[in-house]
């Protein structure tokens, strides 16, 4: 996939996200975000899926152009962000992981911050169900992706309980 397509054929500036990820054919983001940006009336604005592990993402951001806005990370990147990004927002330092990178006008030559949205959406999405506290969560898996819910957890649940992917079924461990 190019990353250096910068202005439509008549000649409007674009602005390009993407989803990271390996494996990311499953993501639904691009729809969601194209159909986001089909609202918005957001014409020069495109959303792509890019497939990407742990050493490709250097060399993919440090290729990308001006155009570039922001990156949506998914497993396995979301702990590698925190390496490659120039600045990292507290909450993606304490969780040690950012689902978010983010890049000013001028794309991610001049500069890259990294963030963590999924702890606000995971919290968000108990209130809106009206959980307050829970007495204990099971967390299945523990990359990058497990960290945000095991953050969360700790405001919503008194024991959180955690279940590594190198677990037997039913025997978590701590």
């Amino acid at each position: 996939m190019s990353v250096d397509d910068t202005t439509t054929e008549d000649d409007r500036t674009v602005r390009r996200a993407a989803v990271l990820g390996s494996p990311i054919k499953h993501s639904l983001s691009p729809v969601l975000h194209g159909a986001a940006y089909q609202a918005l009336e957001l014409h020069e604005w495109h959303y792509d899926m890019i497939e990407c592990d742990e050493p490709g993402l250097p060399p993919l951001i440090d290729g990308m152009g001006l155009e570039w806005a922001g990156l949506s990370l998914t497993m396995p990147l979301k702990r590698v962000a925190l390496a490659v990004a120039d600045d990292v927002s507290p909450l993606a330092r304490a969780v040690g992981a950012a689902n978010t990178l983010v890049f000013p006008p001028g794309g991610p030559a001049e500069g890259r911050r990294a963030d963590n949205t999924d702890v606000a959406g995971m919290v968000a999405a108990l209130r809106e169900a009206g959980i307050a506290q829970v007495k204990q969560a099971v967390i299945l898996g523990a990359g990058g992706t497990a960290q945000s819910p095991a953050a969360c957890s700790t405001s919503r649940c008194r024991t959180p309980t955690w279940s590594s992917p190198r677990c037997r079924a039913g025997q978590p461990t701590r």
